[in-house]
């Protein structure tokens, strides 16, 4: 240790050679001075008055209650110390969040995108979801799930694909450009069923829009028609899925060439106003003002057969020839087995000409009448089957008229 010498009496200064060995003892106890980074030295201020003799290592404690920027701190610093707990550098545009045991921050989303959480993962970025995002096609695509088109069609009529292979719950949307009635737009099924059906939809109304959703077995078909007014010419369909019911629909005219085409079982349309042909129909209790028969008439030689078409006519004129023989045959086409049917058979006699019945005619004792013998005579006679036209029942209903 070095020795420090001192004057306890005031007005005795120190020798100049004290005074030397004073400083000389302490350069040896506390290291020379300098402004580098020397061993042993003790660390002075540079011309400028900045401590720059390089790193000093130290261990910290307590609080720094004076500074008021720290630089060059190196290393990482606890949570608890006030730190990061951690080396990562903000990115541009990202966002920080906590790892549970230290500070990490997200890389930059894209422009549109929001931040959404993964629970105790880390946040990631994701474009804006709750409604959708039409594009504008304008030739064959193949549409993905919950993808929604523009398919304008005005240069010209294409498809677009539906996805190939659906999950349970795949949508699209399609919407029309502005020009469906006139170049249509064919939905491709591409491999599945649409309503059940292994075709096309072709989409031919301007102004409607069609959501499609894969219910894991078919495409289900959700149309609408917003405003549509329909064009004084050309043509189009209107397809209505699921047997649906029209509650007083007015239709106010038909014309040209139109069709209307409705399910076999109910395919005549008949109009109030107009001559219609009712074939195979069921009237229960029916109500009528007026009936009116169809009349079919014959004029056969002598010789020949008459065949009653049931199909045609219930009543059935025959003028006979003035001599022979003329056959009333078994009639053809007579209503199914328990159906009642039955018509009338009028001859006219222009001489002495006779007539036999086929044996399905069954007259009362099995006995058929003598038709009058008087030119310009008339005689009728009625018969009716229920056995499909097994046998008919025939009885006179006038003679010599």
């Amino acid at each position: 240790m070095a020795t420090i010498t001192l004057r306890s009496v005031k007005g005795a200064p120190l020798t100049s050679t004290e005074v030397d060995n004073n400083f000389s003892g302490l350069n040896t106890e506390l290291g020379l001075k300098s402004s580098a980074n020397t061993a042993n030295y003790v660390v002075q201020r540079d011309a400028s008055g900045n401590f720059s003799a390089g790193t000093i290592t130290a261990t910290l404690s307590g609080n720094a209650t004076t500074a008021t920027t720290a630089t060059n701190v190196s290393g990482v610093v606890a949570i608890a110390n006030g730190g990061t707990n951690s080396t990562a550098t903000p990115t541009s545009g990202g966002i920080g969040y906590g790892t549970g045991t230290a500070h990490a921050y997200t890389a930059a989303g894209t422009l549109g995108q929001v931040l959404t959480s993964s629970g105790t993962g880390a946040p990631v970025w994701a474009a804006v979801s709750g409604g959708i995002t039409y594009t504008k096609v304008i030739a064959t695509t193949t549409l993905t799930d919950k993808q929604g088109i523009i398919a304008d069609t005005t240069a010209g009529a294409f498809s677009v694909n539906l996805p190939a292979t659906p999950a349970t719950g795949t949508q699209v949307w399609i919407a029309d450009g502005g020009s469906w009635a006139t170049n249509n737009l064919t939905i491709n099924r591409n491999g599945s069923t649409i309503e059940g059906v292994a075709e096309n939809l072709v989409c031919d109304i301007t102004g409607s829009s069609v959501q499609m959703l894969y219910d894991g077995t078919t495409w289900q078909v959700y149309s609408q028609t917003g405003a549509f007014t329909p064009s004084t010419t050309g043509s189009g369909s209107v397809v209505l899925a699921n047997s649906p019911t029209l509650t007083s629909p007015v239709i106010s005219t038909i014309s040209n060439s139109g069709t209307l085409t409705l399910p076999t079982s109910t395919d005549t349309l008949v109009g109030r106003a107009t001559t219609d042909t009712l074939t195979n129909k069921t009237l229960t209790r029916p109500v009528t003002t007026s009936i009116r028969e169809t009349v079919s008439t014959f004029s056969p030689t002598a010789g020949t057969t008459v065949t009653l078409d049931l199909s045609t006519a219930n009543v059935f004129v025959v003028t006979l020839p003035s001599s022979g023989t003329v056959t009333i045959g078994a009639p053809t086409n007579p209503p199914a087995s328990g159906t009642y049917f039955e018509f009338a058979v009028k001859f006219v006699t222009t001489g002495s000409a006779a007539v036999t019945f086929n044996s399905a005619f069954k007259f009362p004792g099995g006995i058929a009448p003598t038709l009058t013998a008087v030119t310009g005579k008339v005689d009728t006679f009625v018969a009716y089957t229920t056995d499909g036209g097994t046998t008919y029942q025939a009885f006179t209903a006038g003679l010599n008229a």
